[in-house]
């Protein structure tokens, strides 16, 4: 797996995985190579401070991107990337706007404002270690131009731009799908008044077959935390529908570190970091089914979590004990649910487990005497009137008063049609 990072700053790194994660990178301006050296295409490309020389090339008649890694003396790692784009690019904003909002300043009451454009496609890759081994890879590629402005001051510097906050933005490929999706969410507790919401917007593209679509009406939720490992997307489109389950199998970094503190709450965590997904599920196009199976995607993000609060060490300890997993998700059937319930709970009449769709609406309740049994329950996929539910999202929750443990199911109905790799 191969990431590419050019941030503005002056710094070009590449970061190659085998067993661990390879850094190499560059510290110094990028320059534009007017003399076309490294290919005869416009070329931006960085030299300074490092045994490495790293460029970067577009050839706009072709939509062809080209990266280039290679050591300046003696041997090294070299590597080069060919990138063919495909469909219709995703573009976020403009850079005299309309922006979106991308995320909460973390020293001051004002917002970042966001804009950029992905394109994404396809990828062959030349790999050459120093130890002489070359290898050939082929894949996806998402390449991201974004640029930031804040709201309210003049100028970004200063305001610590869009750390704090739930931000997503997703990735994902079949062999005729690109999907592209992004959902900025204000953080708990935070005072700053926005002039839009907070932005929540994607596309999906088919370039086989010619066909695009916008993918705005969408809902997307992971397990939770400050480095969450599942991930769940379902909505509709102008040409079907989404239900996806998504499972980390790389983090980068391997550890996402929080930071503490923002203005307006001085114990609230926050941390950055990428993550590549394996993706399963369905979506429909018109009268067909295109089945998901291990589709890879890259997604960036930022979580935050707020700080204690006043609960006591009886509350902590209470909800350290709730346990509640679900399986097989995603089903068709029926779903099984285990949980555990503490001894020493108090009133019984606080415990509940119920089910809820993403708009937070209950959808079914069990009863308390079986609760209090401790037997595993199971749902099909029906509402407390025994009418089947809509494919998607949906969420258990064991709760003790104002206590709870929350996971993620994924209802399957299959639907009939061509079938799609």
């Amino acid at each position: 797996m191969i990431q590419i990072h050019l941030p503005h700053k002056a710094l070009v790194r590449a970061t190659v995985y085998d067993t661990f994660w390879h850094a190499y990178g560059v510290r110094g301006p990028l320059y534009w190579d007017g003399e076309q050296r490294v290919y005869p295409l416009p070329t931006a490309y960085s030299d300074s401070e490092a045994s490495y020389y790293h460029s970067i090339s577009y050839d706009s008649t072709q939509r062809q991107y080209l990266y280039k890694l290679e050591p300046f003396n003696g041997p090294g790692v070299e590597l080069e990337i060919q990138a063919q784009a495909r469909g219709i690019p995703f573009w976020i904003g403009k850079p005299e706007g309309a922006y979106i909002i991308h995320g909460a300043c973390k020293i001051k009451e004002d917002v970042d404002i966001w804009g950029a454009y992905w394109d994404v496609g396809i990828m062959k890759s030349d790999l050459k270690l120093p130890d002489g081994r070359s290898y050939t890879f082929y894949g996806g590629f998402l390449w991201d131009r974004a640029y930031h402005r804040v709201y309210y001051s003049d100028s970004a510097a200063g305001t610590g731009c869009g750390a704090p906050l739930s931000f997503t933005a997703l990735g994902i490929q079949g062999e005729n799908v690109d999907m592209m999706i992004l959902q900025s969410i204000k953080p708990a507790g935070c005072p700053v008044q926005t002039p839009v919401p907070f932005q929540h917007q994607g596309r999906i593209n088919f370039p086989l077959l010619g066909k695009d679509f916008t993918f705005d009406h969408f809902t997307y939720h992971d397990n939770g935390g400050l480095q969450p490992d599942s991930h769940y997307l379902s909505g509709r489109y102008a040409g079907g529908e989404v239900n996806l389950v998504g499972t980390v199998f790389r983090f980068w970094p391997p550890q996402w570190h929080p930071s503490q503190g923002v203005y307006w709450d001085s114990t609230l965590r926050y941390v950055w970091g990428r993550a590549f997904i394996r993706w399963n599920g369905f979506l429909t196009l018109e009268q067909d089914t295109i089945w998901v199976k291990d589709w890879i995607g890259i997604g960036e993000f930022t979580r935050d979590e707020p700080g204690p609060g006043l609960r006591g060490d009886r509350d902590r300890e209470m909800e350290s004990k709730l346990m509640i997993a679900v399986a097989p998700t995603p089903f068709t059937g029926k779903v099984k649910i285990d949980y555990s319930i503490p001894s020493d709970i108090g009133n019984p009449a606080d415990v509940s487990l119920k089910i809820f769709d993403p708009s937070g609406r209950e959808v079914r309740s069990f009863p308390l005497e079986q609760l209090l049994q401790g037997v595993p329950l199971f749902w099909d996929g029906t509402d407390s009137d025994g009418r089947r539910v809509s494919p998607g999202v949906y969420f258990c929750r064991l709760a003790i008063g104002e206590l709870s443990v929350t996971k993620k199911v994924l209802f399957l109905k299959p639907v009939k049609g061509r079938r799609h790799k």
